[in-house]
């Protein structure tokens, strides 16, 4: 999967969807390995109760889109989504 540039990637989430603040949080863990809020960290290691109930009302709203979104523009190694945890990633930039 050939990635987009760290701002066109924000925009696309966004246009998926995906709230601001996610849309950069989930940007800074696919560049930098920043691990986010519980909300982010939950979702990315497949732990749905424990997304749901950290979600903030926009988030929660949004979930099915995060989900989406998360699953078709990010790579598979830096999330869980139906599989087991494969917590760390440690980032694009440090490939």
């Amino acid at each position: 999967m050939e990635m987009p540039t760290r701002t066109e990637f924000i925009e696309r989430a966004e246009g998926e969807g995906v709230p601001n603040h996610t849309a950069y949080a989930i940007a800074a863990w696919v560049w930098d390995a920043e691990p986010g809020g519980g909300f982010l960290s939950a979702l990315l290691s497949n732990d749905l109760d424990l997304t749901v109930s950290r979600a903030d009302g926009l988030n929660r709203a949004a979930l099915a889109d995060i989900v989406k979104f998360l699953w078709w523009n990010v790579p598979a190694d830096c999330h869980s989504l139906g599989s087991e945890p494969k917590m760390p990633w440690k980032g694009l930039s440090a490939e």
